[in-house]
């Protein structure tokens, strides 16, 4: 019988899963466990590598290719997971030895937690055990509820345990939102049903950083516009650690004498302005129009399921 399934929500992730896959079929002293690797739009191998475990643990491949994002290919995989217990993982991280024991532990005794997710850099996943040296141990202990910021709900959904029941009850996913501000906003609906996510260290994973932490100004200013949403849903402008009280149009005006003082010292704008200019862009454009005019998305919740 299944006690848990563990979802990867994974997008052309032929390059990182491997590793992943490996850390889970090193586990032990856990209860029987399945994988559910969600496929979303992939164009490389992704399928076929994953397949090649399927000796070693009980583990399907499905393909979610109807809307981008992983969102939605974690509400695809929770509507096939035979588990009571859901596990949600990234393709491209590695879990500590006892992650699975540990959590299903957790899930006996609360009904959702977030994991530890500490940065391990990219160049340390050559192998398993040099990207696992860089965890802590944590002995078990319940997950600590008193953690969680209902003011700035900061959920980790490649480091995510709850049970399906509580999952469906919530109804899944958001794909409504970007990345960064989905699992947030799923972390802020458990805590207002009354369910917040506690932190738990026990259950820890080795969190990819990427290469090169470069994103094209688009996307940031996507990403943040996708966190005013967010903010606007909480009506929390003033207390939250993003905009710290300050209005957006504000905080665009600061960037930009900060960019002008910049330009005439240096001659040029740094990598950091840029990032600083395109989120706040991104919070004011998403401030204007879900804030000020009201004219919200509609919503995608649950989406795949």
């Amino acid at each position: 019988m299944i006690h848990t399934s563990i979802i990867i929500p994974a997008h052309n992730a032929a390059a990182t899963i491997d590793l992943q896959l490996e850390s889970i079929y090193r586990q032990t002293e856990c209860l029987p466990f399945e994988v559910i690797v969600v496929c979303n739009r992939c164009t490389d191998n992704t399928v076929e590598t994953a397949l090649q475990w399927s000796e070693k643990i009980d583990i399907k491949v499905l393909e979610a290719n109807e809307l981008a994002g992983a969102s939605y290919a974690r509400n695809v995989g929770s509507n096939k997971a035979r588990g009571e217990q859901l596990l949600f993982l990234d393709a491209d991280d590695a879990i500590g030895e006892h992650y699975i024991a540990h959590s299903q532990q957790a899930l006996e005794e609360k009904t959702i937690f977030c994991g530890g997710y500490p940065p391990v850099p990219y160049s340390a996943f050559t192998s398993l055990e040099r990207a696992l040296s860089y965890l802590e141990y944590f002995e078990y202990e319940p997950p600590r509820e008193e953690t969680f910021n209902p003011e700035w709900p900061v959920l980790a959904g490649g480091s995510l345990g709850i049970r399906r029941s509580l999952f469906r009850e919530l109804g899944g996913f958001d794909p409504t939102y970007e990345p960064g501000a989905e699992d947030n906003e799923f972390g802020y609906r458990a805590y207002l049903a009354g369910y917040p996510a506690g932190s738990f260290p026990p259950a820890t994973i080795a969190y990819r950083m990427p290469e090169k932490q470069i994103r094209s100004g688009q996307v940031m200013r996507k990403r943040a516009k996708s966190s005013a949403l967010l903010l606007t849903t909480m009506g929390n402008w003033k207390a939250n650690p993003i905009t710290k009280g300050k209005l957006p149009f504000i905080m665009v005006l600061f960037t930009l004498a900060a960019g002008l003082k910049q330009v005439i010292k240096e001659q040029k704008l740094s990598r950091a302005w840029q990032e600083r200019f395109f989120t706040n862009i991104g919070l004011l454009e998403g401030y204007i129009q879900y804030q000020v005019l009201g004219k919200k998305p509609l919503s995608q919740l649950g989406r795949g399921l």
